[in-house]
């Protein structure tokens, strides 16, 4: 009894899933049949496929680190409540916003905008 070998396709799924490509095996047919519609060259196919990649891997980072972080989601800027730091960080809250901004016109990866300050709680005592 002969078995049939595997089709291009699949075998090709195989390959992707063993590169860990899911942005690849994800896409790379939608794209094949949009590029042979628009004549579109290997290598511009190709560097699709590889933004897609790029961009799947970065964002499931974001979401692996947001999740390991435990930090709410729902905190912005726009939530910070300024008053619960202390005067010099809060004097330099404006100062690191308009850097970030200034850091996503450069560039077209986002930055954040992040303030730290030790709680009071915390702070070490002026007698010991």
């Amino acid at each position: 009894m002969s078995t049939s070998p595997p089709s291009l396709e699949d075998s090709l799924r195989v390959l992707l899933k063993a590169l860990k490509l899911p942005g690849f095996l994800d896409h790379y047919a939608d794209l094949a049949v949009q590029a042979e519609k628009d004549g579109t060259a290997y290598g511009q196919y190709l560097h699709a496929l590889a933004e897609y990649e790029l961009r799947e891997r970065r964002d499931r980072r974001i979401q692996r680190a947001l999740k390991a972080s435990a930090l709410p989601l729902e905190k912005t800027l726009a939530t910070l409540d300024l008053s619960r730091l202390p005067p010099k960080v809060r004097k330099r809250v404006p100062t690191l916003c308009e850097a970030a901004s200034s850091s996503e016109r450069r560039t077209s990866w986002p930055s954040a905008c992040l303030a730290v300050a030790r709680p009071t709680s915390a702070a070490p005592s002026a007698t010991s």
